[in-house]
């Protein structure tokens, strides 16, 4: 898959909860890539953000006493961007994760002033018989996308969803095409 070439140093930020739409928890952090930093959210809930490989974003989001964490690495190349979300079962107990039809996960892509300019799950169709899946202690779920289309320049937000309806969660992480 092609890759942006990257400097050695990555800014990463890390926005607010988009599910409750403060964004109240910002932190921008320069590093190398491939380190870890830990801070505080706002509920002062311990987090910890990865910082991708080169050429690639990521963000981690957990809601205070959420059993949902999501995990979105954005890799942008130069004909397509791939996303990977990993939803993890945090807690220490099983949780049975409820959803309306068979559209687990959505991506959306906006542009610098908040405008839709891509969206997954356009054009597709889902079953849909409600569907349950059971995710146990500490498991985790891999969702993949990519959008390959003529891709414009500019600094981009994705935004991956988590649509299960009795634990859903958002996380967002921001990105550039040159």
């Amino acid at each position: 898959m092609p890759r942006l070439r990257a400097c050695s140093a990555l800014v990463v930020t890390a926005l607010g909860c988009a599910a409750c739409s403060d964004h109240s928890s910002p932190l921008t952090r320069t590093g190398a890539s491939g380190q870890a930093l830990t801070y505080a959210g706002v509920d002062g809930q311990k987090q910890v953000l990865s910082l991708p490989a080169r050429g690639e974003a990521a963000a981690q989001h957990a809601s205070a006493g959420a059993p949902i964490t999501l995990n979105l690495r954005v890799t942008p190349g130069v004909e397509i961007v791939s996303f990977e979300l990993t939803a993890n079962n945090s807690s220490d107990k099983r949780h049975e994760l409820r959803f309306a039809d068979g559209q687990e996960v959505d991506f959306v892509v906006r542009d610098a002033r908040g405008r839709d300019v891509w969206m997954w799950s356009d054009g597709r169709l889902f079953t849909q018989p409600m569907r349950t899946h059971l995710l146990e202690q500490h498991e985790s779920r891999d969702y993949e996308a990519t959008w390959q289309e003529t891709l414009p320049r500019g600094t981009f937000t994705a935004i991956a969803r988590f649509r299960s309806e009795n634990h859903p969660a958002t996380t967002q992480v921001s990105f550039t095409l040159p």
